[in-house]
């Protein structure tokens, strides 16, 4: 078994081990009463989960370039349209004088995509045209792992011109990298591009939000150094005009094939009102062997789907409504008036594990921690043959709308409750 718990990340938060401890009972009670005394070999679903087993590639930089085998592990993204392309082009070709970029990209592995390779020429000090692809060498990409910036491979000369083939479907990704293990944090000049004409890098860029994705646009801009100042020709002025070059960012999504999905309470739930959408995820677990520690790690890669709570909420240490960028009073991806938002994924070390645990063993291991208005943590739990507050079902599975009782979507759900092999969804 277990012998200890990481929560991994930037966003992660140490919830320490006194706390006030939720009456329990008040949930147990509400839940009985609405469906029943459950069955003492009632297991939630838990049962018979898959447990995958890995090794851990090497080396520690972000950029992952093995397009062909991008199926194993991730869903293949789709190439940027020419009308995407026409539409974001026109958007970024817009003067914004001043404008100071806001936007932080909040996923711990992405895909860049180019989109465009600016053709409009900047003039610098010596009065001699620049374009872009002359001058706007290597994207660069803040890892907040590492602390520091890293190229983006084959992103150079405000372009990315490389397609790869996958070996399954032969589909041709054209001028993408992934990106993993990032980290997440509010870092406002998260990219940057060098300046081969002045020798240093340069974050003027914006991120625009154009029809649910994010795409970066970057302003040529050089300077040279202090007590050069006979390197005009190192000067390019801002025109406020951020299409000199323009890439697409967009949250990479882990394969899930084998994954089983989590639907919660947060205990906040009143009479007839048991919804189970204050969280939903998909969660995929797997024994990886980690040469570099030397060591068996338990890890999830988990997508956030739904968060219909509105008390903070974390897995594995990452708050679920700051994976998805809004306030924790607002509700994503649960209908009835709640906001839509792509789901999120990242990865989980859970700590040392043997090979012997089991996948419900495991699944289980991912920690659910809730704060209550009154103070303290919740730690939510699924016990056999007791009121659980989190049920195991496939990804088939459809989730409760906001405010929709868990037992008028799915009236079987009462039976289940008594007799676990009862299909009741």
């Amino acid at each position: 078994m277990l012998t200890m718990f990481a929560f991994v990340g930037c966003a992660n938060h140490d919830f320490g081990t006194s706390y006030e401890a939720y009456q329990k009972n008040n949930f147990d009670k509400k839940f009985k009463n609405e469906f029943g005394k459950p069955a003492s070999n009632q297991d939630w679903g838990f049962d018979g989960i898959a447990i995958f087993n890995f090794t851990q590639p090497s080396g520690t930089r972000g950029h992952n370039v093995n397009g062909n085998m991008w199926y194993k592990q991730w869903e293949r993204p789709v190439n940027v349209s020419e009308a995407e392309k026409e539409k974001v082009i026109a958007e970024f070709s817009k003067v914004r004088e001043n404008a100071v970029n806001t936007v932080s990209i909040p996923w711990d592995n992405y895909w860049v995509q180019q989109v465009y390779q600016g053709q409009r020429p900047s003039v610098d000090g010596t009065g001699t045209r620049v374009y872009p692809s002359g001058v706007m060498n290597k994207l660069m990409a803040w890892n907040f792992n590492t602390g520091e910036y890293e190229h983006v491979n084959n992103f150079n000369s405000a372009n990315n011109t490389t397609e790869y083939t996958d070996d399954v479907t032969h589909e041709k990704f054209i001028g993408t990298t992934l990106m993993v293990d990032m980290g997440t944090g509010d870092k406002v000049d998260q990219f940057a591009y060098h300046n081969t004409s002045s020798s240093d890098y340069y974050t003027s860029y914006i991120v625009l939000e154009i029809d649910g994705a994010y795409y970066v646009g970057f302003d040529i801009v050089g300077y040279h150094p202090v007590g050069q100042d006979n390197n005009a020709n190192m000067d390019v002025e801002r025109d406020w005009i951020f299409d000199d070059w323009i890439v697409k960012i967009s949250p990479a999504m882990f394969n899930m094939d084998g994954a089983v999905r989590i639907i919660a309470e947060d205990l906040g739930a009143s009479e007839s009102d048991f919804d189970y959408n204050d969280v939903v995820f998909d969660a995929k677990v797997a024994n990886v062997w980690d040469g570099a520690q030397n060591s068996n790690r338990l890890v999830a890669w988990i997508t956030v789907r739904a968060a219909g709570g509105t008390l903070p909420l974390f897995i594995a240490g990452k708050e679920v409504h700051e994976l998805f960028g809004v306030d924790t009073k607002v509700m994503v991806n649960t209908n009835n008036g709640t906001i839509s938002k792509s789901p999120v994924s990242f990865k989980a070390d859970l700590g040392p594990a043997n090979w012997n645990i089991s996948g419900a063993e495991a699944v289980k291991a991912i920690p659910i921690n809730v704060l209550p208005k009154e103070g303290g943590v919740i730690t939510l739990s699924s016990n056999v043959g007791e009121p659980s507050e989190k049920l195991c079902v496939s990804t088939a599975y459809q989730w409760c709308d906001e405010r929709e009782p868990i037992q008028n979507k799915y009236p079987d759900f009462k039976r289940y409750v008594t007799d676990k092999n009862i299909q009741w969804y």
